[in-house]
């Protein structure tokens, strides 16, 4: 047994990558004299001028060269290494490729050996003589190897080299990755050149920190990198449950199987225990030892910091379901040492990025060990553009300034919230937004008690269902953290004070976490193509009311449009802002809400066992609505002068670039393979292609009817659904070289035919000469493109 072990140990540790490789890092290629001669004495190293900061890790600098001292009692420790870029040209705080967690140990001929973490493969807490195996046999690789320079002050202790190291040109961090720095160097400018250099040296809480200073092409960055003593005691590993959205690690376990090998996953998660067991015990909310403190950076502009700590702490609540009072807290740095030795940061970027969130984890235990939340301008000022665009009717504030500083700190609060949960671990939850029902989502109480979304970490920022008689405040119309959120912390944060081990805690958990089985706003759900539950950007359970009360909302803001253009001083300071933003947000909003009710065709729900597909009565209700809003003629609040003129998204900007994306989505072979299972699976009570095909003749092309005659809007859009259908038709039977027939070409190819055949008899038959000749066209383009089609499917 025990040669089998080591012998699959030996097998994956050479599959793993980097396993086993030795990486020099001598700081010059040439052995010198003195290292030949081995190491120094501390009296000897120390020579006059040399600085010296006193850490946990001394540091000690002479001639732009810099050594670090390690204790005898802190060799094979386990250490912290990070780098993270802190200042740019728009940038703050963007973590660096670092090294991680690392230790040092003494190795033959005067070298100290540096070894990486894997954490890929671990012994059994259930088989702890499996555990022993592996932890005194197992090798693990060597990532970096460096001359000891000198003895420390007790003659214990080592010195090193670390010059190149803290300069980003060694193993502890890279400045070549593809993130922030490199965006920083695509920034180019004239001249031309790579320098970094070292500013300064400060000691913090069990460690040491670097600041330096990078230049690319006269582009110049603030970066800092971090060595950090990490607590002899790890944290205890978490579990993963796929029915809770946490980040998560896997590692191979030698012991859980007797004989082989098991895959687990461990969710990343800070370290927070109660500072008072029997208070926790007893259910009373307990302080941790060591609560989750964020620390605002001191560029955060100063008119949003209020908002900034709003958003923080409304996960406060989240942690009282867990147990803990004060878990989370948020601070101004009232100095350099404060902001040196802080493990969470949230920083106010003026580049075109988006909000980012970046930690740093143990990959033995999944314990977050740093994060940084970065804030982005130019993120706000589109945020405002739709908040614009969605709210404007129900807010008064929008008619005035739509940059009204309130409105711009609740969302600023929105970002912080939903950031900070990412930055505790959790994933996007895709099916927050769909845990209501319209009618809940406009009452008022309601939403002041659990939000307008389950979730936080879903995108659906604002509430754009509710109406103006529903007297919501703009705090009521931005989402904050909600039911899910609080739960799924509950569930990654618990102790259980009687359970000895992760595989007990497995088990409480999950009782925990079959409570929403029978409670669907603790959904949790990837985005899913074709599950309406998961979808993004939307809101409610009921698409097709929540797209309406939407689109009402949109026609009540386009007329309202006229008073706002009438304002002197709203023309003399704001209108060309809402004309820029508001272009593109309005467009876009009546885009989005007939996409979401679209996504109902050929939609089903996975459950645990069963798939369940949309119902008849849903997709035909969502066909009629299509019709009325894609279909037919533009209402008339489409045709607004304000709207028309000074926008420029007239009814065709609004609803022609849209044809094409219903068609596509419509005739999408995903789509019609899904109404193809479901009649399979579920008979008579599907909506057929059938159904589907009738509602198609009806809807667009009026039941080809030769009494009727077609506007100009009517016959563009029979052209653009020919258009589109031919075009994927020839994508998927010749430009894919697609020559067998699958139940999409069989449908497209009888569909096809049976509008050919209309087309000719309208050509000959309808009543009107201008409709006839639309037909005739029609009739041509369906001709040259079945020809294409045949040539290829011989």
């Amino acid at each position: 047994m025990r040669n089998c072990i080591l012998s699959i140990v030996l097998c994956l540790m050479v599959c793993l990558p980097g396993i086993g490789q030795e990486k020099k890092a001598s700081e010059d290629k040439k052995t010198t004299a003195a290292e030949k001669k081995g190491p120094m004495s501390f009296d000897k190293f120390f020579k006059k001028g040399m600085k010296q900061v006193d850490a946990t890790f001394p540091v000690y600098e002479l001639d732009d060269k810099y050594y670090m001292e390690i204790a005898e009692k802190y060799l094979g420790r386990d250490m912290f290494i990070s780098g993270q870029m802190v200042k740019g040209i728009g940038v703050r705080a963007s973590g660096l490729e670092s090294a991680g967690v690392v230790n040092f140990k003494k190795g033959p001929q005067d070298k100290l050996y540096m070894y990486c973490e894997f954490g890929g493969v671990r012994g059994s807490e259930q088989q702890p003589e499996v555990a022993r195996i592996l932890e005194e046999e197992t090798l693990l690789p060597v990532d970096a190897v460096f001359p000891i320079v000198a003895w420390g002050k007790d003659s214990t202790g080592v010195i090193i080299e670390i010059t190149n190291l803290i300069k980003g040109t060694g193993n502890w961090y890279r400045l070549s990755d593809e993130g922030t720095s490199a965006a920083l160097k695509g920034n180019k400018q004239s001249g031309g050149g790579e320098m970094i250099f070292v500013n300064e040296v400060l000691k913090k809480n069990h460690g040491v920190k670097f600041t330096l200073t990078w230049i690319v092409d006269q582009n110049v960055a603030g970066i800092e990198c971090h060595v950090d003593l990490l607590p002899e005691r790890r944290m205890r590993v978490r579990y993963a449950d796929e029915r809770v959205g946490y980040e998560t690690l896997d590692y191979y376990d030698f012991g859980s199987n007797p004989y082989g090998i098991k895959k687990r996953t461990i969710i990343a998660k800070w370290n927070l225990e109660p500072k008072d067991m029997n208070r926790y015990v007893k259910g009373i909310l307990t302080e941790p030892k060591e609560p989750i403190v964020f620390y605002l950076d001191n560029c955060f502009p100063k008119e949003l910091k209020k908002y900034a700590k709003e958003g923080v702490l409304e996960w406060q609540s989240a942690f009282e379901k867990a147990g803990f009072k004060n878990a989370i807290q948020v601070r101004e740095a009232q100095n350099e040492d404060e902001m040196t030795s802080a493990k969470a940061v949230i920083s106010y970027s003026i580049n075109a990025g988006t909000n980012s969130t970046s930690f740093e984890r143990d990959i033995r235990t999944g314990e977050i060990l740093a994060c940084n939340v970065n804030l982005n301008h130019v993120t706000l000022g589109g945020y405002l553009d739709t908040y614009f665009a969605r709210c404007g009717a129900i807010d008064p504030r929008m008619a005035k300034n739509i940059y009204d500083p309130h409105v711009a700190g609740a969302i600023v609060r929105m970002f912080v919230a939903r950031q900070v949960g990412f930055a505790l671990g959790l994933l996007p939850n895709a099916a927050g937004s769909y845990a209501y029902t319209p009618a809940q989502i406009r009452d008022r109480n309601f939403v002041k008690k659990n939000s307008f979304s389950a979730s936080i970490l879903d995108d659906c920022s604002f509430n754009f269902i509710a109406q103006p008689e529903d007297k919501m405040t703009t705090d009521e119309l931005i989402y904050h953290v909600g039911v899910y959120d609080r739960w799924a912390i509950e569930w990654g944060y618990r102790v259980f004070p009687n359970s000895k081990t992760a595989d007990n805690d497995k088990k409480l958990l999950k009782n925990l976490a079959d409570k929403r089985l029978t409670n669907k706003t603790l959904l949790y759900m990837k985005n899913t193509s074709y599950d309406l539950r998961a979808l993004p950007s939307d809101l409610s359970s009921d698409k097709i009311e929540a797209s309406r009360l939407g689109i009402r909302n949109m026609e009540r803001f386009i007329k309202n449009l006229n008073k706002l253009s009438a304002t002197e001083d709203l023309k003399a300071n704001n209108w060309q802002t809402y004309m820029t933003g508001g272009q593109n947000a309005l467009g876009m909003l009546y885009q989005n809400l007939v996409y979401k009710v679209m996504e109902n065709l050929g939609s089903r729900m996975k459950l645990e066992r069963d798939e369940v597909f949309a119902s008849k009565e849903l997709q035909q209700q969502t066909m009629e609505f299509l019709a009325e809003n894609v279909f037919a003629e533009p209402q008339e609040w489409m045709y607004d002068e304000v709207l028309t003129k000074e926008f420029g998204i007239g009814p065709k900007g609004i609803r022609f670039g849209l044809q094409e994306i219903v068609f596509s989505y419509l005739l999408n072979p995903k789509v019609i393979e899904n109404m193809e299972r479901a009649t399979r699976v579920e008979g008579d009570k599907a909506y057929s292609l059938i159904d589907y095909w009738e509602d198609i003749r009806r809807l667009i092309f009026k039941n080809f009817s030769k009494d009727m005659v077609l506007s100009e809007y009517e016959c563009h859009v029979e052209n653009m659904f020919i258009m589109t259908f031919m075009d994927l038709m020839v994508k998927h039977m010749v430009l894919s070289n697609n020559n067998k027939l699958t139940t999409y070409g069989v449908n497209m190819i009888a569909w096809i035919n049976d509008i050919h055949e209309q087309a000719k008899l309208l050509s000959e038959q309808h009543v009107n000469q201008t409709v006839r000749d639309h037909y005739r066209a029609m009739m041509y383009r369906i001709e040259q493109d079945m020809k294409l089609i045949a040539s290829v499917t011989k």
